[in-house]
């Protein structure tokens, strides 16, 4: 699972959200706990760009099967305490 992270992370340096959106898609509806997780970690780490945070969020959201019409548009969200108590009951 460790690569995972390192995956959606920009630790990698490429573009922006386009790894957790990537992620999110693959993964659309699965509800796969490793890609929860660490689509999770993304959202969770404030050492992450606002905008790759913003897509992990959508990203988990989207793996979780929530579906669309409940998601909060990722252009100009930033995460707050709500969104982020979501993450964390999604990971847990």
């Amino acid at each position: 699972m460790e690569w995972m992270s390192c995956c959606v992370s920009t630790k990698t340096k490429t573009a922006g959200g386009k790894q957790p959106a990537a992620f999110g898609s693959l993964f659309r509806g699965t509800e796969n706990r490793n890609v929860i997780i660490a689509l999770g970690r993304v959202c969770s780490n404030p050492e992450e760009e606002g905008d790759v945070r913003t897509f992990a969020y959508t990203s988990l959201l989207n793996v979780a099967s929530v579906p669309l019409q409940d998601q909060p548009n990722p252009v100009g969200l930033t995460l707050g305490p709500a969104e982020l108590a979501q993450v964390a009951e999604l990971v847990r």
